[in-house]
């Protein structure tokens, strides 16, 4: 892998299990000045991040920062912030009734950044929880991917952590297109409580019993316009998700453009959301529906031809909002008690100001949470709890799938 923007050629890929480093090296930095140094670097990084995972499984920052494998003494002041926050989300998930109960993990090197006696090293960080609650439905395990920046400082001893910090998914925000003005969304935020009540979903109602004709100003279509006839199968839509969420490997589905952190975006955490949460819905069922003169603004239409063609509707949050709405294809919802798999949730991450900024695909639900499944961060059975304890602030835009439209 090349670096650009200031970042140095670098990238590693290594194993982690309990007690041992698997490290491979692809091309070794230049700037460090010998291989001890970005040994150092990796066996620091390794139990800091090693360190979050067993509090989320056992809830003890002391004995991660300081037993067996735990965190060297020089960086525990650099480490502590970051455990602390992973027994904030632990605490979260036990309240909503979530145990992780052990964890396999690996890290990518993706960037460092050398200037005098301070590096910045960058890393993706995978891991894979093995997951339970009461409810025997649970998902059973629960895939995570994100991105971590590790500020080190060098002095006569070696390398010193300073700090770490985890990328959030809040990073990713709804950008305008030039020239276009969206519309904010209309419709208000879902809240995501059992008991909430209210009618039930008609999830079976036919194409002509409602939806796109019966919700807007469609002049530009028939009533009952030919193309929204189809159906929509939830579980195609979850094995998909499932197949290419990339939250512990197996790569991002090569027949699609990829927005994410391949090669073309190797700094960042990408921006695939609602890519992929388009492709999911489309193994589900959803027929594209191209613009005549591949007009990409037109909310009216969601298609992807290439990477170089395709709606905004298909690749950005707000426009698919309003694609969705458009649609007929299903309603935003007010209550989360009539969610289930293959339905879409939107996120404003606040404060809120009806942008849509984040989208992902409900992948599973049980008595306890709902799990949702996407790209940017690539997250997979992801509880929502967790989400939430993550993004304080959030606003949830639900919006529930017909199975006929």
């Amino acid at each position: 892998m090349t670096g650009t923007d200031g970042y140095c050629a670098w990238a590693a890929a290594w194993r982690l299990a309990t007690g041992t480093i698997f490290f491979v090296a692809t091309e070794l930095d230049a700037q460090l000045p010998t291989k001890a140094d970005s040994t150092q670097l990796l066996a620091v990084t390794r139990s800091v991040l090693n360190a979050q995972s067993k509090i989320l499984v056992n809830g003890n920052v002391e004995a991660a920062l300081t037993g067996p494998g735990g965190v060297a003494v020089g960086h525990r002041t650099g480490a502590r912030k970051g455990l602390e926050r992973a027994a904030g989300l632990r605490q979260a998930l036990v309240s909503a009734g979530h145990q992780y109960t052990s964890f396999e993990d690996a890290v990518t090197i993706v960037g460092l950044n050398v200037a005098n006696d301070t590096a910045v090293l960058t890393v993706r960080y995978r891991v894979r929880f093995a997951h339970r609650t009461a409810d025997p439905m649970s998902p059973k395990f629960v895939g995570e991917t994100f991105n971590h920046d590790l500020v080190f400082r060098r002095d006569s001893a070696g390398w010193m952590l300073l700090s770490e910090r985890e990328w959030t998914m809040s990073e990713h925000r709804h950008k305008e297109q030039p020239g276009v003005a969206l519309p904010s969304v209309t419709v208000a935020p879902a809240r995501a409580i059992r008991g909430q009540g209210g009618p039930p979903f008609n999830r079976n109602r036919s194409p002509a019993s409602g939806g796109m004709a019966a919700i807007g100003n469609f002049a530009s279509f028939d009533a009952v316009p030919r193309w929204r006839a189809g159906t929509f199968k939830p579980q195609l839509a979850v094995d998909y998700a499932r197949r290419w969420s990339n939250a512990y490997g197996g790569g991002y589905n090569p027949a699609y453009p990829d927005f994410g952190p391949s090669w073309k975006n190797l700094w960042g955490a990408g921006n695939d959301c609602t890519n992929f949460a388009s492709q999911i819905v489309a193994a589900g069922g959803w027929m594209q529906v191209m613009h005549p003169s591949l007009v990409t603004t037109d909310n009216h239409y969601w298609w992807m031809s290439d990477e170089s063609s395709y709606s905004h509707s298909w690749s950005i949050s707000h426009n698919f909002h309003w694609w969705m709405y458009y649609s007929g294809r299903g309603e935003f919802w007010h209550s989360f008690d009539a969610a289930g798999p293959g339905d879409v949730v939107q996120f404003d991450w606040g404060p809120n100001d009806q942008r849509i900024d984040h989208t992902m695909v409900m992948t599973s639900t049980d008595m306890y949470d709902w799990y949702l499944t996407g790209h940017s961060t690539d997250l997979e059975d992801e509880p929502l709890a967790a989400i939430g304890s993550r993004n304080p602030g959030m606003a949830l835009y639900l919006f529930l799938m017909f199975y006929n439209y």
